[in-house]
Order: structure tokens, then sequence, then C-alpha cells
């Protein structure tokens, strides 16, 4: 084809051009080189499209700058707008409009912006807008053939969207919407996103002015329900997606540049496969204004020492133009979206758009000079226990400033020249002037593993651990060995603990390649947790990394139509190992299966489901792990598909085999516990058990006297399960705590946790009860209060009270009643929270309540009850009682 290039501004002397070929190809060239004249010459340069997707008859922008790079100026002339397939002007493309360039002095420019409308008779498809400046041969130029430029856009296909529904989003104003609610599902695939069937909200926006939109979106779904934008009516044409990706996050703000006078839509949906994603959101976009606001970002960093690449500054790519400053003067053919700062000084940006230029804040840039050395040293054995640790000792220079780090992390406070390194790590010393830092040399210090504390998490070693993917950061390898996993179309959904970090495959494409090659691995294991109601490979070693057609492929574990478990080896012949039972049920499984000298064998959640001694080796070839996809033609129960439908969750691969006490661990998430099995001896002296729940494999434990410093008891070997190591007789209240040895590391050290053995004699508790009373005697009707009194009940008895043996009340001191009858008898039990106490439960005395009738107070009119003034009659009281008189109404 055609190739073009331009020495711009060249000065006047002997220039060479080399013509060569790649892969030693050969061939004719025709070769035409156009040196300056006098005259004018225009070009046309940073022509760009916006919106990307234009469907016939929509408007769009087109932002361009005409050059004059001639040594004459030139006049006014007319540039001139096709659409082509490709990027040249022929006969059969279409013209659009034109607009006049005014004139240019020579080496001058102008930027132009022009709003354009593409014809209905476009077709969908990659196309060009070609710019033809000039287009009249109005002025003389040293060559017109440069008068050209294109620029890519594209025309969506059809689509199915139909926005007569859309809801606008005005400027700056919250929007709480439903996709369960108020949604329709019609569109599952967009341009940018493909499976979203759930139901979608389709909302417009058209702003007056070009510039970056601000978006707030939040929703608090326990899937990830997305934000689709379109710059038309068309699923097609989709320009960005955005979502919140953590899953601990509810909401977002994102940015995106728009056209002025151009409607755009937003679209949300979601995928159920995520978790639940239907449901409420709420939206606000806040409009450009005319005046850009352009923000600098570093996307690296801005301390530099002399000699290294420019610090990359950038800002948002959907302005029309940019003009980079360094200390407030335009540096010269720094016109693009990003730029490299090679000297110290303070970068900003201009952004001439809607006719209004402005200019953003600085990013200071700093260049000095590299410090003259860095290097450190271990002064002792940088293998050691845990609990040990090395001295590091940095050399350099004088100065500088120091910070230490361990595996690219800064130690706060680590910024001394010598540093005491106690854990496992790649440590090195940043050396600082000014600007400039340096790395030393890397020491790996590794800390040896001892043995697990009271309420730690067993794991297995992770020297073994060659792959690990628990999906928390996506395919992130946290084995740290950097075999990233690539998820190819899977879909993030809930795990077995209801934490998003699995993955689910569709059945169709979907599945999982990983980045290292390994060389046929003979001694292995291979473990992980699927849920399914179908069949196919779960994980297999391919030739092929990807899904290209492979001849080579076994080391597989998969499912049949069944739901039965098979583990395949090849080596000369096809060996299989199957469960008998069926696991596409549904739920949560963990299943694991190793290659060794001692052969091949099954797990599933823990059992040995199949074994067969005599497999070793597997075929002799490399390849790579891939999950959830693979051929399995030949092999036994073949479910005659390569793609697993279902969810993957904690892949992990040991370059070992494991022993059922370490596929216990990965099944169990089992925490060490530790303790006396009866911790109170009552009597002048005894024995008990110390309690070690889920042991560690490969640990010896033995009991040691913590008041002596004395080990006792036997030897015991930690196997994941239960064990017991027995005090023997004491006869006085003693403090005991495990040694533990690692057998692998030979590692040795006393556990963290102290267990006390107390030994009491025994204690009789008793109480006694009593009321507010004087004779327990009491009115029908009136309230009495008991009261206990309670020897040795301990910091927290039980107390329970009765009424003729009938519990009541609460679990109380004193108890409060007025619903006794005469001769009711109480009684309380207290329960003492001593251990020594015998018997732990004791009766109070019991208390007889008599309970008196009220007297009859009826009184009897002896005579009239109409009397006069100064006459007397008699009122006579009928109870046998002591007497107070008192008239109604009057104070007694």
């Amino acid at each position: 084809g055609d190739s073009v290039a331009i020495l711009d501004d060249a000065e006047t002397g002997t220039y060479y051009i080399v013509v060569d070929g790649r892969y030693a190809e050969d061939g004719d060239y025709t070769l035409e080189v156009i040196c300056p004249d006098n005259k004018a010459d225009l070009i046309v340069e940073k022509a760009k499209i916006n919106p990307q997707f234009v469907q016939p008859g929509q408007s769009f922008q087109v932002n361009f700058i005409i050059r004059n790079i001639g040594n004459s100026n030139a006049n006014t002339s007319v540039l001139k707008f096709y659409v082509s397939d490709d990027q040249s002007l022929s006969d059969d493309d279409i013209y659009i409009d034109s607009v006049k360039v005014n004139s240019l002095v020579a080496k001058g420019d102008t930027l132009i912006t022009q709003m354009l409308s593409l014809p209905v008779i476009a077709s969908s498809g990659s196309k060009y807008i070609v710019f033809h400046v000039d287009a009249n041969d109005e002025v003389d130029e040293t060559d017109d053939d440069m008068n050209f430029t294109s620029a890519y856009f594209t025309i969506p296909d059809t689509g199915l969207m139909d926005c007569s529904s859309a809801i606008n989003l005005a400027n700056n104003e919250l929007y709480t919407g439903n996709t369960f609610l108020n949604g329709d599902s019609i569109i599952d695939n967009y341009s940018c996103f493909w499976g979203l069937p759930n139901k979608e909200i389709i909302h417009s926006f058209t702003t007056e002015h070009s510039g970056l939109v601000n978006m707030e979106f939040s929703e608090s779904l326990e899937g990830t329900t997305f934000v689709l934008l379109l710059s038309a009516c068309n699923e097609n044409a989709c320009v960005n997606t955005f979502g919140i990706w953590n899953p601990e996050d509810t909401s977002t703000t994102q940015s995106f540049h728009v056209t002025g006078g151009v409607t755009y839509y937003l679209v949300i949906d979601g995928n159920s496969d995520m978790g639940n994603s239907e449901g409420e959101y709420s939206i606000r976009l806040k409009y450009p204004t005319e005046c850009p606001n352009p923000v600098i970002t570093a996307g690296s960093s801005v301390n530099k020492c002399d000699g290294d690449h420019g610090a990359y500054l950038y800002t948002d790519w959907g302005y029309p133009n940019f003009q980079w400053l360094k200390d407030g003067i335009e540096i010269p053919d720094a016109i693009n979206s990003g730029f490299a700062a090679n000297e110290t000084g303070l970068y900003s940006v201009k952004i001439n758009e809607n006719n209004c230029i402005n200019e953003s804040d600085g990013i200071q840039v700093t260049f000095s000079p590299k410090p003259t050395s860095a290097e450190i040293a271990a002064l002792s054995d940088t293998t050691f226990c845990e609990g040990g640790s090395v001295t590091l000792q940095l050399s350099t220079g004088t100065g500088y400033s120091y910070q230490w780090t361990n595996n690219n992390d800064s130690i706060a406070g680590a910024s001394s020249l010598d540093y005491e390194a106690g854990t496992s790590g790649i440590y090195r010393a940043e050396v600082t002037n000014l600007s400039c830092t340096i790395k030393s040399n890397p020491i790996e210090i590794t800390e040896l593993h001892s043995a697990k504390e009271n309420g730690d998490i067993l794991d297995i070693s992770k020297d073994s651990l060659k792959s690990w993917w628990p999906f928390d950061n996506w395919g992130i390898d946290e084995s740290g060995n950097n075999n990233y996993a690539g998820i190819f179309n899977a879909n993030q959904t809930k795990d077995r603990n209801d934490k998003l970090s699995a993955f689910s495959f569709d059945g169709q494409d979907d599945y999982i390649y990983t980045s290292k090659l390994f060389e046929h691995p003979d001694t292995f294991t291979i473990s992980l947790w699927f849920k399914t109601t179908k069949s196919g490979k779960l994980i297999g070693f391919d030739e092929q990394r990807f899904t290209e057609t492979s001849t080579n492929y076994d080391r597989h574990l998969y499912l049949d139509h069944s739901g039965r478990i098979h583990f395949g080896v090849e080596s000369g012949t096809k060996h299989i190992i199957s469960s008998t039972a069926s696991y596409n049920d549904d739920s949560w499984h963990m299943v694991s299966a190793s290659l060794s000298p001692l052969g091949i064998k099954l797990y599933v959640d823990t059992l040995l489901v199949a074994q067969n001694n005599s497999v070793i080796s597997g075929s002799s070839y490399s390849g790579y792990w891939k999950m959830a996809q693979g051929k399995l033609s030949g092999w036994e129960n073949d479910p005659g598909k390569e793609y697993f439908e279902g969810k993957l969750d904690d892949i992990l691969i040991y370059n070992r085999e494991l022993n059922i006490d370490e596929i216990e661990i990965l099944y169990n998430n089992q925490v060490l516990k530790i303790y006396a099995e009866n911790d109170v001896i009552c009597d002048v002296s005894g024995s008990t058990n110390i309690i070690i729940e889920n042991s560690e494999p490969n640990i010896q434990y033995q009991l040691k006297n913590a008041d002596e410093n004395s080990l006792i008891s036997e030897i015991i070997l930690g196997n994941s399960a239960t064990i017991s190591l027995t005090t023997g007789i004491i006869n006085e209240t003693t403090n005991f705590k495990i040694f533990a040895t690692n057998l692998k590391t030979f590692c040795s050290k006393d556990l963290d946790t102290v267990i006390t053995v107390f030994i009491n004699n025994p204690i009789s508790p008793a109480v006694n009860i009593y009321s507010n009373k004087t004779d327990n005697e009491i009115c029908v009707g009136d309230s009495i209060i008991f009261g206990s009194t309670v020897q040795f009940g301990g910091s927290s008895p039980v107390y329970q009270w009765q009424i003729n043996g009938i519990n009541t009340g609460s679990d109380i001191t004193t108890f409060l009643t007025n619903s006794l009858y005469n001769n009711d008898i109480i009684k309380l039990f207290v329960t003492s929270s001593i251990d020594c106490a015998s018997p732990k439960t004791v009766s109070s005395n019991e208390i007889i309540v008599k309970i008196n009738d009220l007297p009859d107070n009826t009184l009897t009119i002896n005579g009239s009850t109409d009397i006069c003034e100064g006459d007397s009659t008699i009122i006579s009281a009928n109870a046998n009682a002591d007497y107070e008189w008192y008239l109604i109404g009057e104070d007694r």
C-alpha cells in the first residue's frame, strides 16, 4: 500500500531515506520526495469524530486542525467532508458538507469544530469521514496530495431497542428506579457487553454543551448491575460500560465525554448469574458547563531520577483538542491527550471546547540526580524459626533518606540504616535523593513455621502450593507464583459462604485459562469446589492454553451425565478412577485428586472414593491447567460436551500428594483449640487432660509444666483430629503450656496459651430466707418481700423461688408477691457457680405465711338519720376491733 510521512520544519541539509523489508522480503517500490518551496502547504491533523457510533440521520461532531506547513500564507479555502468505506477519497464516496477555512499564515494553524449529519443512505459497518482541505484548489500549494486525512467511526447494525419510553435524566437531579418493578427484558446483548438477560430500564439525556458528564450511581443489590452508555437508541452503539465491581461498595462516580446536541442513552441492566441484580437503584448526572474543566492524572511517578523515562501525564481522551504547557509556556506539538514530561517543571493542559479555552491545574514533575549507591547485607542467617530475626544493614552515601520495604510494601517507621527483619519476604531498602529513589539489591528472608497457636485456622504449608485461585481478586494467583487465571466470559457469582468470589459458567463458551507452562507434572494434588446440575470437565491439563484443537490432554476431573466424578490420567493407556455416588445435585462439593509415586486417588468432601496404586505418571508433554473447558473424546463416560455448566471456586494445585488429614483441613477450615478437659480439681490432688482440637499435622505436641519449665507426658503427633495430653497427678494449682515441634522445619516453641488447672477443696453452699413482715403475717391483698442470704454461691449463682413446691419468680435474690394464700410455703433453691461446691444446689429454710382476713367495717345507725341541729344519734360499728372515728370530708 501507500505510505506518507512528513518531516516538518526541516533544516537545510542532506537527508537519507532507507527502504528495507521485513522478514527478508524484497519488492518493487516507488518513492517521491516533495521538498519545501516558497508556496503554502495545507494539511489536516488530529481529525476526530464524536460520538464513535453514529446512525443514519443522526448528528455528530468533527474536530480537526488545519495547518499551513508551507513557507507562504494560504488564502481562504474550502474543506469538504465525505463518507467513505476506506481512508481514501473515491468517486463513489458520499459528500456530506463543507466548511470555510480562513486564511492561514505560514506555519500557522486553526482548530475547527463542526456538526454534521450522517446521510440516511449510508449502510452499516466501519466507515470513515474523509477530510479534503482546499477542495476547490484555491490555494497554490507545494503538495496537493497531502490535503486529505480521515477519521474512523461505526454505523451500528439495526437493533431491537425501543426508546419511546426512555426516562429523561435532567441535569443534577437524582432519579430512583427499580428494574425489577419497572423494567423490560428485551435486550440481552450489547456491543460492549453480552449476557445481560435481566430486566432493563432505558434513560436518555441531551446536553447543551460538549464535555465531561459526571455520573453518580448507587445500588445495594447482591449482584452487579451495569450502566451501559449508548450514543444512539441501539444496543449495537454501546460506548462504555460502568458498574460497581467491588461487592462491598454500593456507589460509584464515573465521568465520560459527550457531544452537545447528541442524545445519549443509559441502560440499567444485569445478569442473574452474578447474584440478584434486579431492583432499586439511583442515578444522577451533572452536565458539562460551557467551559471545559480538564484534570490531569499522572500515569506514573512524577518524582524521577535523571535519565529516567518521562512521567506520563494524561487527561480525558474525549476532549476535541489538547495543548500541553510547561511552566505556563505551550509545548510545541504536545497536542495529544497524554504527554511524557522529560524535564523538571509544572505541567498543565489547555482545552478548547465550545469556543471556550480553559487550563487545568498543574502537576509538578521533578528530576534529580541518583543516589551514589544502595547495597544491603544480612549480618546473620536469613533463614530462622518463628520468633527469630536478622539484622539487615544498608550501605549508601550521606544526605539521603531511607525506607525499608518487604515484598515492595513500605514498612512503617523503618527509615534508618539498619532494620531487624523478623518475618518472611523479600526485603529492599529505598534510598531517596530529593525526587529520585533507587532500590537496593533484594534479600529474601525465610521465617520457618513452628506451630499454629490456639484459635488459628489450620492450613497447609504453602511451600508446595503452585497455584491458588480463590477468586477474591478475579484471576490473581494467591500462591505467589504468578500463574494468572484468565476468565473468559464467565460471570462472578456467590460462593458457598455467600460471598461474591466464585465463577459461573454457561456451558457454551465460558472457561478459564492459565498463564504458566508446566512440564508433564507427575506429582500433584488438585482441589476445587464445584456446584452443578449438569456435566462437563472441571479441570484438566492440556497442551493448548486456549480453545485450539488439542491432541494431548489428561490429568482431568470431569462429571458424566449421571453426576459421577471421574479422574483420568493417561500413560500409554487411559486410566480412570470414579466415584460411585452422583454429585450434580446443585450443592457445593469439594473434589480433590492426586497423582504421585503412590498412585492416583480421588476424594469427594474429604472421603477417599477411589484409588489405583499402579498409575504413577501421566502423558509426557508440556501444557497448561485449564478449567471448565476441554476435550474428553476417547475417555470413558465422556459427557459429549467441551464446556462445563455450573460454578467453580477455590482451585488449588500442589506439587505433592496431600494426605487425608490435609484434605480435611482444606474442607473444614478447621480452628485449633486448646483447653483443659477439667480445669478445676475438687480434691487435695488429681489429674486431668489437656485437649487439642484440630491438631496440626506434622507437629509433635508435649505438655509442659510452665511453673517448673519442665516437660511432662508423652509426645503425641498432630493429625488434624482431637488429641489429649495428660497432666499426671498434681496437688496444687498448676500452669501448663504446650511445647510444639515441627517435624518438617525442626522448629520448636512454647505455644502462647497458658492453661491453669486449679486444686480446690470442696465447699458446702448454704442459703437462708426471710421476709419483711413480723411473724410473716399479712392481711389479704398486702405485698410481702422475701430476701435471701447465700454462702459460697459464687460470682453468678442461680436462684429459683418456690411457692408450695412450684417454681415461681425470676432468677433474682429477692422475691415480692401480693397473691399468697394462708399457710402458703415459700422456699428458695440456689445453684452455686463455684466449681467445687458440693452439693451444687442447696435449699433454704421454709417460711409459712399467715394471711389475716380484713375486719367487717359495716356501720349501724340506732335512730333517725335525719336530726335537728343540736340533737344526736348513735352509730354502732359491727367489727370486733380497735376504732378510729372520722367524718367523711374532714381531716382524720
